[in-house]
């Protein structure tokens, strides 16, 4: 992780779809022991900055991201390290 902005607001989800995206794309399970070198994500080595554009908890969850993505969004991860 290389960066974390609460862009809409800090309100808390406790769904963790984000959290369990993250970690199914770039988790590292560091105990080899057993199996759980199996369970590490598909892209260990990824740089991920994540970007909460949610505001508000589900049902009523919406997605707000910032009106121009390239210079709101996309430009400050790619800033941070992301790839």
């Amino acid at each position: 992780m290389v960066q974390y902005i609460t862009f809409k607001d800090a309100s808390e989800s406790d769904e963790g779809h984000g959290t369990h995206v993250a970690g199914s794309v770039a988790g590292l399970a560091e105990n080899n022991f057993g199996d759980y070198e199996r369970f590490g994500g598909m892209s260990p080595n990824a740089k991920i900055a994540f970007f909460d554009i949610a505001g508000g908890n589900a049902p009523s969850n919406r997605v707000e991201p910032p009106q121009n993505l390239d210079t709101g969004m996309l430009r400050i991860q790619y800033d941070a390290g992301a790839r």
